[in-house]
């Protein structure tokens, strides 16, 4: 084994152990909700007041799921409810446990695992019933992983299993974050392939990308198909490029083509009123403005419209209406705002579910990787990976006696590009010149006010007052420093 597998192995370990830790500490209740004692569903009461559902299947593997965001996203097959159940578990059945160990789940699964990739799988050892094993023995290998692409070998999987007598059919129960999962990918593969049907229509002159009431330039064309076709995407234009319009359009053409209804804007609070405005003047789809006190807010949310927009800060407010919501699409503008991750801002808005999103900023990425990670988590936590695995594989570190880390510099950084870039599109000026039309200028010359020049005036009589005696002797460094900010006042 080489150091640097030894090293990943190490890291392994240590995120399964804070796992364990925290299962340790950090829940405050466990219910058991099936009829085993063991091989069941335990509902799960965090320390924080969250709920979520475990499912044992294994004492001695990695095969147990949870529904929490931390199993979904950390690759390591585990988290700290799984942990949490598994330690009550041993502390009330330490006389039985190699007795449970030695068993299997009463009932077999078909059930979704989240590890180092997402596979479907079924619970081993495989049913009794001849004609079960045997249907189930032609979709599965010996480890009971599903063979073959998901969106063919699964549907195929669950419509011979219903042909069954009831019989058989209750020998297994199929997880519902099985149909969750294959609805998805149904949908990537309808998307890629809708697209390419879009664009043929449009070659033909049958369809259009003249959604809106004002034509697009051509790199703008491109910007509304990578999102409209990129189903959770970022658009990262330099400023002034148009991202507003071509994120209004493209909502506008999945309204065409995927029958959206409802969609979400997160903005900062000075671009409401200016989003609203773009709309109404590009499209006829209706729009409304969250705001006001919590009555007239909660008011706006049993009435959606078409396009809802609303600031960032109130979705830390109104977390509770919009998880009772339904949005298709939701739009971050100036996503920046969510680069910190641990902030409770980006943390509520990492909680927002819809099929699409589009991410709007010019600079996805200003100080450190991590900004770009905390971005990644809402667009889909699984192109980058957990945290942990981010920092091993994209920052060089030293770690320190104490066991804390140094950071040294950055590696791997062309794989991270290659790695991101089906999600981004980005243009500067330069890339969009030809498209862009003859800039004009425009002089417009408006009085002062009162107050203005009177300020105006102060500054004026101290730069006077400064000049004439530069006349006389060479000005200090600080009497040079006050001058230059008197002009530049004098100028704002």
């Amino acid at each position: 084994m080489n150091d640097q597998t030894q090293e990943q192995v190490d890291m392994l370990e240590e995120q399964i152990e804070r796992r364990h830790k925290r299962g340790l500490e950090d829940l405050a209740k466990v219910v058991n909700q099936g009829r085993h004692p063991v091989y069941s569903r335990f509902e799960v009461t965090s320390t924080s007041g969250r709920v979520y559902t475990v499912q044992i299947r294994s004492l001695t593997e990695r095969l147990n799921t949870c529904t929490c965001p931390d199993y979904r996203t950390n690759t390591i097959g585990t988290c700290k409810h799984i942990e949490g159940v598994l330690i009550n578990l041993g502390k009330e059945f330490a006389d039985r446990w190699e007795e449970f160990v030695d068993q299997a789940p009463p009932i077999n699964q078909i059930y979704l695992r989240h590890a180092e990739r997402t596979t479907v799988r079924v619970t081993l050892p495989l049913p009794e019933s001849e004609k079960l094993r045997a249907l189930l023995s032609r979709y599965v290998d010996a480890e009971g992983v599903l063979q073959g692409k998901a969106t063919q070998s699964l549907p195929a999987l669950l419509s011979e299993l219903n042909r069954l007598p009831a019989h058989d059919r209750e020998q297994i129960h199929v997880g519902q974050a099985v149909h969750d999962y294959l609805k998805k990918q149904q949908d990537i593969e309808a998307v890629k392939q809708q697209k390419r049907w879009f664009l043929d229509q449009v070659d033909q002159g049958n369809r259009s990308l003249n959604v809106l009431s004002t034509p697009l330039y051509g790199y703008q064309e491109e910007g509304v198909l990578h999102l409209a076709f990129g189903r959770r995407t970022m658009l990262a234009d330099d400023m002034g490029l148009g991202k507003t319009v071509q994120a209004i359009a493209a909502a506008a053409l999945l309204k065409q083509l995927r029958d959206i209804e409802r969609v979400l804007v997160v903005c900062p609070a000075s671009l409401k009123h200016q989003w609203a405005r773009e709309i109404r003047r590009f499209t006829s789809l209706s729009v409304q403005v969250i705001e006001g006190n919590p009555i007239e807010r909660r008011q706006l949310y049993r009435d959606l419209r078409f396009f809802n927009i609303m600031n960032y800060e109130l979705v830390h407010y109104d977390e509770e209406e919009l998880i009772r919501r339904e949005f298709d699409l939701v739009i971050l503008d100036e996503a920046q705002r969510i680069k910190n991750w641990r902030t409770k801002t980006a943390d509520r808005i990492k909680r927002l579910r819809s099929p699409y999103a589009f991410v709007l900023t010019g600079t996805p990425l200003e100080n450190r990787l991590d900004e770009l990670y905390s971005i990644f988590q809402f667009i889909d936590p699984t192109i980058l990976g957990p945290l942990w695995r981010f920092n091993q594989r994209y920052y060089e570190v030293e770690r320190r006696s104490s066991g804390s880390y140094k950071v040294l510099g950055h590696k791997n950084l062309d794989e991270l590009r290659r790695r991101i870039a089906p999600y981004v599109l980005r243009r500067i000026r330069d890339d969009v010149l030809l498209d862009l039309p003859e800039r004009i200028d425009s002089n417009f010359f408006v009085e002062m006010t009162d107050p203005q020049w009177n300020a105006y005036r102060e500054y004026e009589h101290r730069v006077a007052q400064l000049m004439a005696r530069a006349r006389r002797r060479p000005l200090t460094p600080e009497e040079h420093h006050v001058l230059l900010g008197c002009l530049v006042k004098m100028r704002l």
